[in-house]
């Protein structure tokens, strides 16, 4: 299984977040393709499933089923759907379809079905009526009014190109009725009560849908760059706590899986001075920390809510908690493998003054890298400080904890820091 490397947990604010590497306008429309073309297949699934179960059981009811394979005309309409339906799914599952291209193929599936319902309900449905029997009350509406805002509600297509294609699926109900007046299947209308039945109903339908087509794109864009922070795109949350979410994440340019941990604003202390040099030094501190059994910091930041977050390796594994819960005590030379892989983590990390503090079963990772299995990740220096001799010289930027607060997990804390005395190195070993 994936799990994400626990990330600091500081109090802090006010770093300035780094800009995009790339023009965020268009990762974002790409981000909203992408979103379409997977709403796109759940409707050609939908369209086609909803087509061949009332197909069936209408006629079934009515024991016409036999009767509706006697001409094309009554079987072509509903195949057709269900035909066009499935190209549509598999375009959608394409993988070298350029998403835009799928979006359009998807608009042009729009018009279709909705010349498919228009035929299937107005072809020879006039025969034999005469002009004055011809009313809006009458006629009604097609499914075509139904199935134009559906899908634009449902597939974020580029509001320029919807609109097109809604008023092509507009035009279906109307056409499909002229094309008929030649042949005597539907009576001539004066052009005003063709216009208020056949045409004027769909134009309003086409222009709600429209409206619904830039509603959507728009909340798209808004929930899109919600997701962004900095160089990073959120893209599934694995997990929460008392301070905030760690999420999947990946790089925009690099496609690179990451780690990230938001820190909430309304956990973060009084003293927005002290927290934010804080974040910025301990950020600095774990990011210079070379072990291989460090888990690594790739960047970190803030969002303009003052969301603050971290940004480290996505491991593949793990925690020894875990494990020994899954699986029982480990073995003594894999413990000791494992012992050795964490005393290196942090024997880097004390020579650089910086403290753990938190050492437990849970902070300690086994993963897999490349072919190797059982490496060692320390993970969650969220509650780091420089060492007292470290420190001592330089008072400005020593950590200061509140004097109320014992840091750490109870089950676990060294006898020196429950007696209140200052951690050292000795404190995690």
């Amino acid at each position: 299984m994936t799990l994400p490397a626990e990330v600091l947990l500081t109090k802090a604010e006010g770093i300035a977040q780094r800009p995009a590497r790339q023009p965020e306008r268009h990762l974002v429309a790409d981000a909203v393709r992408r979103r379409a073309v997977r709403r796109l297949q759940l409707v050609g699934a939908l369209t086609f499933a909803s087509q061949l179960v009332v197909w069936l059981a209408v006629n079934l009811v009515q024991g016409t089923l036999a009767e509706e394979f006697s001409t094309p005309l009554e079987w072509g309409f509903p195949v057709g759907v269900m035909v066009a339906s499935l190209g549509i799914i598999l375009l959608s599952r394409s993988p070298r379809l350029d998403p835009a291209k799928v979006i359009r193929f998807g608009l042009f599936y729009l018009v279709v079905i909705s010349f498919g319902i228009a035929a299937g309900s107005y072809l020879g449905a006039f025969e034999g009526a005469g002009a004055d029997s011809i009313s809006f009350d009458r006629v009604g509406l097609t499914f075509v009014a139904p199935w134009m805002l559906m899908f634009s509600v449902l597939v974020p297509a580029p509001p320029g190109e919807a609109l097109v294609a809604l008023l092509a699926s507009a035009a279906a109900v109307p056409l499909t009725y002229l094309v008929q007046v030649p042949s005597q299947l539907a009576p001539a209308l004066p052009a005003s009560t063709f216009g208020l039945i056949f045409v004027l109903p769909y134009l309003v339908v086409a222009w709600m849908s429209y409206v619904a087509t830039r509603v959507v794109n728009q909340l798209g864009v808004e929930v899109r760059r919600a997701y962004e922070l900095g160089s990073y795109r959120l893209e599934a949350l694995l997990g929460q706590g008392g301070m905030g979410e760690v999420w999947r994440a990946s790089h925009r340019t690099l496609a690179r899986p990451a780690a990230i941990k938001l820190i909430r604003p309304e956990s973060l202390g009084d003293e927005p001075g002290m927290a934010a040099a804080r974040f910025e030094r301990e950020a600095q501190a774990i990011a210079s920390l070379e072990s291989p059994n460090t888990v690594a910091l790739y960047d970190y930041g803030s969002t303009p809510d003052g969301t603050l977050f971290y940004v480290m390796e996505l491991l593949d594994g793990v925690d020894l908690e875990e494990l020994v819960r899954q699986y029982g005590p480990v073995p003594a030379e894999r413990a000791v493998h494992i012992l050795r892989q964490a005393a290196a983590s942090l024997a880097e990390a004390h020579a650089c003054g910086i403290v753990h503090r938190d050492i437990k079963p849970a902070n300690i990772y086994l993963c897999r890298r490349a072919r190797e299995h059982d490496v060692v990740k320390v993970l969650d220096f969220g509650l780091v400080r420089r060492s007292a001799s470290d420190t001592a010289g330089d008072a400005a930027t020593a950590v200061r904890t509140h004097p109320d607060i014992i840091a750490g997990t109870p089950a676990y804390l060294a006898p020196e820091i429950i007696m209140g005395s200052s951690a050292d190195g000795r404190t995690d070993l």
